[in-house]
């Protein structure tokens, strides 16, 4: 064999070794790529389960204050309409009309005639 030979021989050792080493490289890359990704998938499916969760109960909380909210209101409406008929009867008792105790506290006229007949009795 001449020295030309063996270079090119030795040359294409040389590459041989080399592509055999990045096939080699690739494969353990794509095997780990393959690793993290399924570690990225049940990672991905745990923080959806998680932010489900938290979701469903952000949702029973919303809805207990919704609750507690609207009781609130009612009680809020109601003594509300309680100190509007504490005033009529006071403004009845001091001798205003029907009329004036209507315009005066909000009621309606028919209301306001029933609290003005009873305050006069």
């Amino acid at each position: 064999m001449t020295t030309v030979q063996l270079i090119h021989l030795a040359a294409s050792a040389l590459l041989l070794g080399a592509a055999f080493t990045l096939v080699m490289h690739r494969m353990k890359l794509r095997k780990a790529f393959a690793s993290r990704k399924q570690e990225t998938a049940e990672l991905l499916d745990s923080l959806e389960e998680r932010l489900e969760a938290q979701m469903k109960a952000q949702t029973v909380l919303m809805s207990e204050q919704n609750k507690k909210m609207s009781k609130i209101a009612t009680q809020v409406s109601t003594l509300a309409d309680e100190r509007l008929v504490e005033q009529a009867i006071s403004i009845a008792k001091m001798g205003g009309d029907p009329e004036h105790i209507s315009t005066a506290v909000g009621l309606s006229i028919d209301e306001a005639r029933t609290l003005h007949r009873f305050r006069q009795n």
